[in-house]
């Protein structure tokens, strides 16, 4: 079988699918409150290990899609990024935010959320999310702060049914969320 990322890129369009070059950092850049107030950068570190990186990326352009109206009556919310690292198999379901007060609840409805895309996004790509069953999943919520993060060890919460990872920071390491 060709990779993961060989099969999705088949089946979808660049807008909504990329693979990530083996370079040190990913940046992942968001519009604040839709663009109104501007874009902030998150990067993401990676290590020689995470060479065989995918992601699905503007899952919100997509629900927005008349496409997505024709599949789905009531589209299901959305997580801002879903990382596939075909090598180490795991999978990172990301959500960016720049705010002071969140609610968790819609961060883990939004997470979980993503899973959805993405089990929907490997149907349309000929697979199924059932091929990916002994991967590790993480769901991760990146708080957007400027300045330096802080040195602490990222330990999951469990809510909603799901343990997320909430951190505050501009910059993190993707294996620290193991």
């Amino acid at each position: 079988m060709e990779s993961i990322a060989n099969e999705i890129e088949n089946h979808v369009s660049y807008k909504y699918f990329k693979k990530i070059p083996h370079e040190k950092y990913l940046k992942l850049v968001e519009n604040n409150d839709g663009g109104k107030t501007g874009t902030y950068t998150i990067n993401i570190r990676l290590n020689e290990n995470h060479d065989r990186l995918c992601m699905f990326q503007n899952l919100e352009l997509m629900k927005a899609s008349k496409i997505s109206k024709y599949i789905f009556q009531n589209p299901p919310k959305d997580c801002d990024y879903v990382i596939l690292d075909e090598r180490n198999e795991k999978i990172y379901f990301l959500e960016l935010k720049y705010m002071k007060k969140i609610e968790k609840k819609e961060i883990a409805e939004q997470l979980k959320a993503g899973k959805k895309w993405a089990e929907h996004l490997l149907f349309c790509s000929g697979l199924s999310y059932e091929n990916l069953s002994n991967w590790k999943e993480s769901y991760i919520y990146l708080n957007f702060r400027s300045g330096r993060p802080p040195r602490k060890r990222s330990e999951a919460v469990h809510y909603e049914g799901i343990s997320i990872y909430f951190e505050e920071g501009n910059e993190f390491s993707l294996s620290k969320f193991l």
